[in-house]
């Protein structure tokens, strides 16, 4: 995972956190003492390797999040089973809705290259990246639950799919019928 995979509001968290670390702080002064003094090669790598090193530390904080998540296991957990068989089910509610938002955007934009293939419908890029960067984490999760082990899933997502495009028409179909009667 790289930092620009992060949703903007996280990337800036992070991004605070690792800035305000008196390490980092000692490092940037030193680079901009360089740049004083014209110093530019030595700045330009002493650059390189604060960015190194950002990515080192990101990539710790990473591994230490996903060991936390590894320790979470809501079925092994002394929450009430009505609570746990919620959580179970809204986590593939969760997976369901990411997976409709991939492929809504995948099919936009496969209509559009039908027409013209150098064209790009990118409204909901970063839509579908956060979708992607959610399923990524729910795959992640998933490691400790059959509930997306099977195809059966699958299946339930296509049928879901097929379901919100029919319900997508009729709500166009209706509010066509709303805008004739306004204008009748």
């Amino acid at each position: 995972m790289k930092l620009s995979d992060l949703h903007p509001e996280d990337q800036k968290l992070f991004l605070e956190a690792f800035t305000s670390n008196p390490e980092v702080i000692a490092r940037q002064d030193e680079i901009n003492s360089l740049i004083a003094d014209k110093q530019f090669i030595q700045a330009f790598k002493a650059k390189q390797e604060l960015a190194k090193f950002q990515d080192e530390v990101f990539q710790n904080w990473v591994k230490t999040i996903e060991f936390r998540a590894e320790k979470i296991d809501v079925n092994k957990s002394n929450l009430p089973q009505e609570v746990k068989d919620k959580v179970n089910m809204l986590y593939v509610v969760a997976f369901m809705g990411c997976d409709l938002i991939v492929n809504a955007v995948v099919d936009m934009n496969d209509e559009i290259k039908k027409c013209d293939p150098d064209l790009r419908f990118e409204i909901f890029d970063d839509l579908a990246a956060l979708a992607k960067g959610a399923q990524e984490k729910l795959n992640f999760l998933n490691r400790n639950s059959d509930y997306l082990k099977n195809m059966i899933w699958g299946t339930q997502c296509d049928d879901l799919y097929k379901m919100c495009q029919s319900k997508a028409k009729s709500i166009m179909r209706k509010n066509k019928e709303l805008k004739e009667k306004q204008h009748e």
